[in-house]
C-alpha cells in the first residue's frame, strides 16, 4: 500500500518528534520514522538520546551532583548530615524503562 505525505521526519528523537508534531499542527500530512529498538526488541520512540544517551546520562550526573552537595557542601548552610551513602537503585527511577540494559 502506497501512502503520500507532505512531510516525512526521520528519527523520533528530541528534535524529530517535535518537528513531526509541529508539521502535523500546521496541517501537513506527516509521518515520523524511527528504527530504535529497546533491549526487548520492541520499537521505541526517542532514539539514542532518550533511551541510552543524553537523558539517562544527565539523570545520573544530576544524582551524583546532589550526592556531592550532601557530602561536601551542606555544612556551608549550617546543615549537618551523618552517613550519606549512594545506592545504585537511587538513580534508576530517573531513567526511562527502555534505557535499562
Amino acid at each position: 500500500m502506497t501512502q503520500t505525505f507532505d512531510v516525512v521526519v526521520i528519527g523520533a528523537g528530541p528534535g524529530g518528534y517535535i518537528a513531526a508534531v509541529r508539521a502535523a499542527q500546521l496541517g501537513l500530512k506527516t509521518a515520523c520514522i524511527e528504527g530504535w529498538k529497546n533491549p526487548k526488541g520492541e520499537l521505541a520512540l526517542g532514539g539514542t538520546c532518550l533511551n541510552v544517551g543524553c537523558i539517562p546520562s544527565k539523570a545520573l550526573l544530576a544524582s551524583s551532583e546532589e550526592f556531592e552537595k550532601v557530602t561536601h557542601h551542606l555544612d556551608e548552610h549550617g546543615i549537618a548530615v551523618s552517613g550519606p551513602r549512594s545506592t545504585s537503585g537511587a538513580c534508576r527511577p530517573a531513567r526511562t524503562p527502555s534505557s535499562r540494559r
